[in-house]
């Protein structure tokens, strides 16, 4: 989920714990408000909120940080694509939370696709993530980089 707000939306809220009940991943943008709290639905406990990096695995400067975040990975100068302002489909370089998520949502996938993790429910899964992720900053969980970067390699069984 690359959107959000700064406060509650109770309807939203109530939604993200229907999907997870229903055994849905939620893995969301923790928000691009340079080093301030964690944007909803980033900040719902329900989902997995993911912080921004630099090439050097550092937290990025304009990623948000706080108690809520779980997992970090790459948001900067990510080759996406995009639509331009004539609505043409194109591939430029982006940054934010946003380009942090699909790392995250790609190893969730990956480790769907497994036998072991095939029916998983999504704390089973974000409990891997945050497992085999790559400690960064202060050792142990920090409110920077949550439990570290994520680790798609470490994270899915036999590799």
């Amino acid at each position: 989920m690359s959107f959000g707000g700064w406060s509650d939306f109770a309807p939203l809220h109530q939604a993200i714990i229907a999907v997870k009940k229903a055994g849905i991943v939620q893995i969301a943008a923790a928000g691009n408000e340079y080093g301030g709290q964690v944007i909803v639905p980033g900040a719902y406990p329900e989902v997995i909120a993911v912080s921004s990096t630099n090439d050097k695995n550092k937290i990025s400067f304009f990623s948000s940080i706080g108690k809520e975040v779980d997992l970090a990975a790459p948001g900067e100068n990510i080759y996406s694509s995009f639509v331009d302002e004539t609505g043409q489909p194109a591939f430029i370089y982006l940054s934010g939370t946003s380009m942090a998520c699909p790392h995250v949502v790609g190893s969730v996938a990956l480790l769907l696709a497994t036998p072991r993790y095939k029916n998983a429910t999504p704390d089973e899964i974000k409990a891997r993530l945050e497992r085999t992720a790559k400690d960064l900053g202060k050792v142990g969980w920090d409110i920077k980089y949550g439990h570290g970067l994520v680790k798609a390699d470490l994270a899915v069984p036999g590799q």
